[in-house]
């Protein structure tokens, strides 16, 4: 598995994408979308809250290592590492993208800011 992963799943699960086993409920979409959010935010220390697009754009651009250094190798960045991600796996970034403004991502992503599915974790 590449370690490139972390980015990958995080942004599928921001993406409110279904798993590639079987299809997820509004309320497992919503509640994997908070956790990748605020793993997203303890890797680069910044919020874009469910906005896809900011996500991307900011994940393409921040070239610094990732806050929590088991994430990418050494001398990797977040930028490089996500980037790295449509070498590896092409057609993935617009894959993701393709999510930002359907009627139900944006169903999801309502639950997601109306429900606490995590009450022991403070801003999510």
């Amino acid at each position: 598995m590449s370690r490139n992963n972390f980015f990958l799943l995080m942004m599928r699960a921001m993406a409110a994408e279904d798993d590639e086993r079987y299809e997820k409920s509004d309320e497992e979409k919503a509640k994997s979308m908070q956790f990748a959010r605020k793993q997203l935010q303890r890797a680069t220390g910044e919020d874009f809250e469910y906005d896809l697009s900011s996500w991307h754009e900011f994940l393409t651009t921040f070239n610094q290592p990732p806050r929590i250094s088991i994430l990418v190798a050494p001398e990797d960045t977040v930028s490089g590492s996500y980037s790295a991600l449509e070498e590896e796996f092409p057609g993935v970034h617009q894959s993701i993208l393709d999510h930002a403004d359907t009627p139900e991502r944006e169903r999801v992503v309502r639950m997601a800011r109306t429900t606490n599915f995590f009450p022991d974790e403070p801003n999510m």
